[in-house]
């Protein structure tokens, strides 16, 4: 289940060919420990996005949450795919690629957790 997520995602282009060359779509990792607050990072920025006029559906594949989301911005429609990752060992192996194919990836960290 999740190699046929993984295939089913491309990269997204920094810059959408089509459009008034205003567009821009890319993804964002966001990546941590357990209970570090992944989930609230995420609903924070969504939340921010959405005063924008931001929208888009939450799916979920095999553990792994995905926010898409479209807002305008000054003028700017950019389109982002949030990708939150399970702190999780199997999803070590695919990590790699998304991050490096991201336009951000997010670490969110515990500090008061000691480990």
């Amino acid at each position: 289940k999740l190699s046929a997520f993984r295939a089913s995602c491309t990269p997204m282009a920094s810059q959408r060919p089509e459009g008034n060359g205003r567009d821009l779509a890319m993804q964002v990792c966001v990546v941590g420990s357990r209970g570090a607050g992944k989930s609230a990072v995420m609903r924070a920025a969504l939340e921010d996005a959405a005063a924008l006029g931001g929208e888009g559906p939450r799916e979920e594949a095999d553990g792994l949450q995905i926010q898409r989301l479209s807002c305008e911005y000054h003028g700017l429609q950019a389109h982002l795919d949030f990708i939150e990752f399970p702190a999780d060992e199997r999803y070590l192996p695919i990590l790699p690629p998304f991050a490096a194919a991201a336009a951000c990836v997010i670490f969110v960290v515990n500090l008061a957790d000691a480990a």
